[in-house]
């Protein structure tokens, strides 16, 4: 990432982390936000979720191909698991 400050160019290179989970987490994230009195933050239905999970997939492999074909030597790793036990929705 490259920014300006004042008149200096600033480039910084830093890793990011994200767990992407296909509704793993539905029903402890749901009663969570009940407890707490909060909106459910998850989607409505697993469809809903399956949509999500596949749309942002894709956009992270499009990201990685987008840098490999601009020649970025950046690191790009992306570790998909997509199983999930059923008895964990």
């Amino acid at each position: 990432m490259t920014f300006t400050m004042g008149k200096a160019e600033v480039h910084c290179v830093f890793d990011i982390s994200a767990k992407l989970v296909r509704g793993a987490y539905m029903v402890a994230e749901e009663n969570e936000a009940k407890s707490q009195g909060h909106p459910c933050p998850v989607h409505d239905g697993i469809q809903a979720t399956h949509n999500s999970y596949n749309s942002t997939a894709n956009w992270l492999l499009q990201k990685i191909r987008d840098n490999s074909n601009r020649g970025d030597k950046s690191a790009l790793f992306l570790l998909l698991i997509t199983k999930t036990p059923s008895n964990r929705l």
